[in-house]
């Protein structure tokens, strides 16, 4: 099946729409739990709320941004060529784990924050330029900040564009405090606008610190959830267990790109340390490195086999997840 994904041409995007209907059809049948949105107050997803918080536009807004986020995911591994060859194998990685569990296949605030990690991930990459603007280093930190905002699980990050950017880019102490105002402006802007509205104390305590308080837990412990972390756990260790493989015939800048996306996973475990109420979805901080580390991996492998049996084995898992009704009453 991935040789249907192996080209760049314009074509291809028909296979990659039919590979997204063939598990987003199964929206559409179900139902799915929204109300718990409010327990997530942030002070941007909250004014979007309103309008996620309806199960239609929930759906429609879901499709769209996967397809956009999966799209723009696929550029900018192409466009900075962290594979040997141009494809759309990260755009239907990144579809498929979005899939991987029932309950995470809506438009929540985790997906509308992965907007932004987009951002600041094509940002971090466009660094490594030596004459690179400053505006672009200013970016990675302002763009994971309104990441943030929108789900706090994603303050993980902040210590990803710490040390990305060290690896992408040899330290600069100028452009470092650049980095960190580029995080803390968003915060302090809408401070600003809080204490103007004579809210400050009230945005302080219930959308900020609320979330460091202790950690309540909101999905079950079964064999659902055990398949969701094997199928995000996989790409990582198939990662590190080919790293030769990546990195053959690669130059240095390609090298410093697969780095820093390796190091993701491992900040956006700290997410834990900050989100208090943790429902299914906080699972969705991770499919963006994931599916670049499963894309690159699956098109590192010599034998074209291997590639096929194991995106075989997680395309069936995640369409047997989805689709668990018309088997299982």
């Amino acid at each position: 099946m991935l040789q249907l994904f192996r080209d760049n041409q314009i074509f291809t995007i028909v296979f990659v729409l039919l590979y997204f209907l063939l598990f987003g059809a199964n929206i559409w049948s179900y139902p799915n739990d929204l109300s718990y949105f409010e327990e997530l107050p942030s002070t941007l997803s909250s004014w979007t709320l309103h309008w996620i918080s309806h199960p239609i536009n929930n759906k429609i807004a879901f499709s769209i941004l996967l397809l956009l986020q999966a799209f723009t995911v696929n550029a900018i591994v192409n466009n900075f060529k962290l594979t040997k060859h141009y494809s759309y194998i990260t755009a239907i990685c990144f579809i498929l784990l979005h899939f991987s569990y029932s309950t995470i296949d809506s438009c929540s605030p985790p997906m509308l924050a992965n907007t932004f990690l987009l951002w600041s991930l094509y940002s971090m990459c466009s660094s490594y330029e030596k004459r690179v603007s400053l505006g672009t280093i200013f970016n990675i930190g302002f763009s994971a900040a309104i990441a943030t905002l929108f789900y706090n699980g994603f303050a993980g990050y902040f210590f990803w564009i710490l040390i990305g950017l060290v690896i992408v880019r040899s330290f600069d102490f100028q452009e470092f405090i650049l980095l960190i105002a580029g995080f803390f402006i968003p915060f302090l802007l809408l401070g600003t606008y809080h204490f103007s509205g004579d809210n400050f104390d009230q945005w302080i305590d219930q959308e900020l610190l609320l979330h460091y308080s202790s950690m309540v837990v909101h999905y079950d412990t079964n064999l659902l959830l055990y398949l969701l972390l094997g199928i995000l756990a996989l790409p990582l260790l198939l990662a590190i267990g080919n790293l030769q493989g990546l990195y053959f015939k690669t130059t240095a800048r390609e090298k410093k790109y697969i780095n820093a996306v390796l190091l993701m996973p491992f900040t956006a475990l700290l997410g834990f340390f900050f989100q208090s109420e943790l429902y299914a979805d906080h699972f969705v901080i991770f499919i963006i490195p994931m599916s670049i580390l499963l894309s690159i991996t699956l098109q590192s492998y010599k034998s074209l086999a291997a590639s096929e049996a194991v995106h075989f084995v997680l395309f069936m898992l995640c369409l047997g997840i989805q689709y668990q009704g018309f088997f299982f009453q």
